[in-house]
């Protein structure tokens, strides 16, 4: 994500405002999905087209664990085709729970696991 940390703060900011002053489920979903992919993407130095390529589910089962280590992390588990690779693979790459620059993976990652499993959408 091609901006400064001081953008990416302030915007993040703003999505958890929106988020929290949500009243309606569907627009809860639109914020957690946008501040996720958000903070993912800078704390991951992922492109957007990699963003997308996260499994949910495997962010699922291992996050809590990972939250529970002495570093606490967010494995970012991704599948899909990759640059200079051939067939799909399978690649988790660990960001900071929280990083020294305050931003908060960890909660972004619980947010969406939770509203995923609110709409049924545990696989």
């Amino acid at each position: 994500l091609g901006i400064s940390i001081d953008v990416l703060h302030a915007s993040l900011q703003h999505i958890n405002n929106l988020f929290e002053n949500a009243t309606d489920y569907i627009d809860k979903g639109k914020w957690v999905e946008l501040g996720f992919f958000m903070a993912t993407s800078f704390s991951g130095a992922l492109r957007g087209e990699e963003t997308v390529k996260i499994d949910l589910y495997n962010l699922q089962v291992h996050l809590n664990d990972a939250l529970n280590q002495d570093t606490p992390f967010v494995p970012i588990p991704l599948i899909g085709k990759f640059k200079g690779e051939t067939g799909t693979r399978h690649h988790i790459i660990p960001i900071a729970a929280l990083t020294r620059t305050g931003i908060n993976n960890g909660l972004w990652a619980k947010r969406i696991i939770a509203h995923r499993r609110g709409e049924g959408r545990e696989r």
